[in-house]
């Protein structure tokens, strides 16, 4: 509470929440009333009178950063479930699939903060970037391609007769991407909140096919490939990128997995309505 001449604690902790939302415990010698009345004024987590012991002090750090994680998780669940409830509203709007594939990605972008957002839909043997924010001119040039072709241009087939799909996108969209793990989900994603430690952990075993790790190089540490499935196929991907690391978690990683599964009951819909069987791309 006591800081000297100037500002005190309150006075501090106000002027910091003001910048940053983070949890403050105050520990002081003071026990009036009209002091601790002060920091209940103020959202913090603990008031720890000193000379009580490292025990409780401890105790009441790991109790404040438990509230704090449990506040920004519903805080999180609930710009979700707004996102999901906007994202619903433009599917269900009159719409072709391309202007409702750019509203959902500005949807994204807005209300997540994700520096870049890309959905690839697949086109004829390739899946590339239908719609995109964020991605860059330089990324779509070199990235915009997944299929593995020879010096005369032609497609590379695997034994299965399918194209061969090349980086990461390419495992996600061959449904490779290896057992559920720390980074890949039951349902095919794969994703990271530290895309150099994981090329790190790739390197002597890599399983993909010609690595480009663009993502990577390009500054984006936080990664998420979910593939868009119709009637079971995979036919596209949800692709997230951002420069700042922890950016995703197992919840969001299955927000986003629901929410590929009903845009593509509604690109399947919107086919149906307005395009020739089997392009995805109207």
């Amino acid at each position: 509470i006591d800081l000297g001449h100037g500002m005190d604690g309150t006075q501090a902790a106000e002027a910091i929440l003001a910048t940053v939302d983070i949890p403050i415990v105050f520990v002081s010698s003071h026990t009036e009333p009209e002091v601790v009345g002060k920091t209940e004024k103020i959202t913090s987590y603990g008031y720890v009178v000193k000379n009580t012991g490292i025990v409780v002090l401890d105790a009441s750090i790991k109790m404040a950063l438990k509230l704090f994680r449990e506040k920004v998780d519903r805080k999180r669940a609930q710009k979700l479930q707004l996102l999901s409830t906007a994202i619903l509203g433009v599917l269900n709007q009159p719409l072709t699939l391309r202007e409702a594939t750019r509203s959902i990605i500005g949807l994204i972008k807005q209300e997540t903060d994700i520096d870049a957002v890309g959905i690839r839909l697949k086109d004829g043997e390739d899946y590339p970037y239908f719609c995109e924010d964020g991605l860059g001119e330089d990324f779509l040039l070199a990235e915009n391609s997944v299929v593995l072709r020879n010096d005369n241009g032609v497609v590379c087939k695997g034994p299965d007769g399918f194209p061969c799909l090349e980086c990461t996108c390419g495992l996600v969209l061959a449904e490779k991407a290896g057992p559920p793990g720390d980074h890949v989900t039951p349902a095919g994603s794969i994703w990271t909140n530290d895309s150099l430690a994981t090329l790190e952990e790739l390197h002597a075993d890599d399983p993909r096919l010609k690595p480009r790790d663009r993502c990577s190089h390009d500054g984006f540490q936080s990664v998420a490939l979910i593939p868009i499935r119709i009637d079971h196929r995979v036919v596209g991907l949800l692709h997230l990128n951002d420069r700042r690391k922890d950016r995703f978690t197992p919840e969001t990683i299955h927000f986003f997995e629901e929410l590929t599964a009903t845009f593509a009951i509604a690109a399947k819909r919107k086919q149906t309505e307005s395009a020739p069987p089997g392009d995805l791309r109207t």
